[in-house]
C-alpha cells in the first residue's frame, strides 16, 4: 500500500511539474508560428513541434487522471447536453487526421440524445475511443453511432482493424496494460482504463466485442 501511494503521489507531482515548462514551450512555439513572413519549411517544422507538445500534454493529462482516479478525486461537473452533438463535434475534429491516414469516419446520430453528463469527460471518452480506432484500424473505415431512449444512451465506435484476442479483452481496461508492441503503436496503455473509469463514474459501463483480425466494437 505504501508503494502504491508513493507511485500515485509521484505521478501527480511529476505531471504537475512537467506541465508548467511544456505549456510555456507550446506558447513560445505558437507565437513564432504566427509570425509574419515565416518560410514554408520553418512553418511545417513548427507545426510538427506544436503537434508533439500537444501529444505530450495529452500524456501528462492522462497521468494526472490516473492519479485522480486512484485517489478518488475524479470529480464530475454535470450539465444538460446532447450526446449526439458531442459525438459530432469530436468526430469532426478527427476527420482531417483520419483522412491523412486514408481512413473515413462515419457518424450515425439521427436524433438528439439528451442527458446530464460531464461534457469534458465524455469528450475525453469519445476521443480515446476514436484514437484507438484510428491507431488499430489499419486504414479501414470507422463507424461512430449514438442511440438513446429516456433511460439509456449508447455511444458505439467500430473499426475493422487488427482486433483483440478473447484472452486479452479484459486486460485492455487495466492501468498501463498493453497487448501490442509499444514500438509499433506507441502510447502508455491508459486511454481505455481512464475511459472506463469516467463512464462508470457516470453510472454507465464500457463493453467490447472483438476477435483477432476482425476489428473491434
Amino acid at each position: 500500500k505504501r508503494a502504491i501511494f508513493a507511485r500515485d503521489e509521484f505521478l501527480s507531482i511529476a505531471s504537475h511539474e512537467l506541465r508548467t515548462p511544456l505549456t510555456a514551450l507550446k506558447l513560445r512555439l505558437q507565437s513564432v508560428l504566427h509570425a509574419r513572413d515565416l518560410p514554408e519549411k520553418a512553418q511545417h517544422r513548427l507545426d510538427s513541434a506544436v503537434g508533439q507538445t500537444e501529444r505530450l500534454e495529452r500524456l501528462i493529462e492522462n497521468l494526472l487522471d490516473v492519479s485522480r482516479i486512484t485517489t478518488g478525486h475524479l470529480d464530475l461537473e454535470s450539465e444538460d447536453l446532447d450526446l449526439s452533438e458531442l459525438a459530432r463535434d469530436v468526430t469532426e475534429r478527427f476527420r482531417e487526421q483520419a483522412a491523412r491516414g486514408g481512413t473515413s469516419v462515419e457518424l450515425t446520430a439521427p436524433a438528439p440524445v439528451l442527458g446530464r453528463w460531464d461534457r469534458l469527460r465524455l469528450e475525453q471518452v469519445a476521443t480515446n475511443l476514436l484514437s484507438n480506432a484510428l491507431k488499430f484500424g489499419g486504414g479501414h473505415p470507422i463507424a461512430v453511432a449514438v442511440q438513446g431512449d429516456p433511460s439509456h444512451a449508447t455511444l458505439t465506435v467500430t473499426d475493422r482493424g487488427i482486433g483483440i484476442a478473447p484472452e486479452n479483452v479484459d486486460r485492455i481496461f487495466h492501468q498501463f496494460e498493453r497487448i501490442v508492441g509499444h514500438r509499433t503503436y506507441g502510447g502508455l496503455g491508459m486511454g481505455l482504463y481512464i475511459a472506463r473509469q469516467i463512464v462508470q463514474a457516470h453510472g454507465g459501463s464500457v463493453q467490447v466485442e472483438s476477435s483477432s483480425g476482425e476489428g473491434s466494437r
